[in-house]
């Protein structure tokens, strides 16, 4: 029992460091060990350990990644408590992603109430505060205050929906690290964007770039699009976790490749997401896997 305990607790530590250093450098690989927080933690210390290292970090200043880690813990620790109560996959998800969109909105509502008339300027000083501190961020670059506000809906969806399926598409790796298991070991690696949904990335694009009297599509057409765009990734992403389990990459190995793809390739990812529909790289991946079992064998 004293082993058990003191595994435990060197597991919880690992993963809520692990946590805050993924969402530091990632914004939403942190939900990866998050789940598995979850599954080792239980509920209750779940709860308090996640918001608490979350306050932590804006009290120390940090307040996007504070605000980053609080929308990571919440959608986590949200599809888990449904999870835990026998719903179906894509209930728990929408379900998760709403609440914690909707609790968010309520958040930045009263933010705004607080700030008074000037609240945008407010806003847009800490956007660009924090970008600042971005790799690669140069001073040349502006950002209208209109623009962060018309995308912000869609943006904290993108957030919270690349979060939750990355906490699901590797937690297999994080129960195994973590030593435990886990009756509903999701496997996403075969997920597939449905066929009609390229019409979504297709009345995004088209309410973006085609002008129009209506000015009202040009807002709901880039929210759109940065949705679809967002969704095609994570089909993106399901091809290289599968590419992970045919030729079987360490975790190190998997790790540095996410960071790289999370924070420097959306645009490839997503588009071997798109290509995914005609070339079904997966399957192709499985005919190479066959191929090279045979050549060994021969051998």
């Amino acid at each position: 029992m004293v082993v058990t305990a003191r595994r435990k607790f060197f597991s919880v530590m690992m993963l809520t460091c692990w946590s805050v250093l993924l969402t530091a450098l990632t914004g939403v690989l942190g939900s990866v060990p998050l789940r598995g927080l979850r599954l080792v933690a239980g509920s209750a210390l779940y709860w308090f350990i996640g918001l608490a290292a979350a306050a932590a970090l804006g009290l120390g200043g940090w307040w996007m990644l504070g605000l980053l880690l609080v929308a990571m813990v919440t959608v986590v620790g949200l599809f888990s408590e449904f999870e835990e109560r026998g719903h179906d996959l894509v209930g728990n998800s929408f379900g998760a992603v709403i609440i914690t969109s909707l609790m968010l909105a309520g958040s930045f509502a009263f933010w705004v109430s607080q700030q008074g008339a000037n609240w945008s300027a407010k806003l847009l000083t800490k956007v660009e505060t924090s970008l600042a501190t971005v790799p690669g961020w140069t001073e040349t670059v502006k950002i209208e205050t209109k623009d962060v506000l018309m995308q912000m809906p869609s943006a904290v969806v993108v957030v919270l929906i690349m979060g939750l399926f990355l906490s699901l598409l590797f937690q297999r790796r994080i129960m195994l690290m973590a030593g435990i298991r886990h009756p509903h070991a999701h496997r996403l690696s075969r997920f597939a964007v449905p066929e009609s949904f390229i019409w979504v990335l297709i009345a995004g694009a088209a309410g973006t770039f085609i002008t129009t009297k209506f000015a009202f599509l040009q807002p709901i057409g880039l929210n759109l699009l940065n949705i679809a765009a967002v969704v095609f990734y994570l089909q993106g992403l399901a091809v290289v976790a599968s590419y992970f389990e045919t030729f079987r990459v360490g975790w190190v190995w998997q790790t540095l490749i996410l960071v790289l793809l999370v924070t420097q390739l959306f645009v490839l990812v997503s588009v071997v997401g798109l290509l995914d529909y005609w070339v079904d790289f997966r399957a192709r991946l499985a005919k190479r896997a066959e191929d090279l079992e045979r050549e060994i064998f021969k051998k």
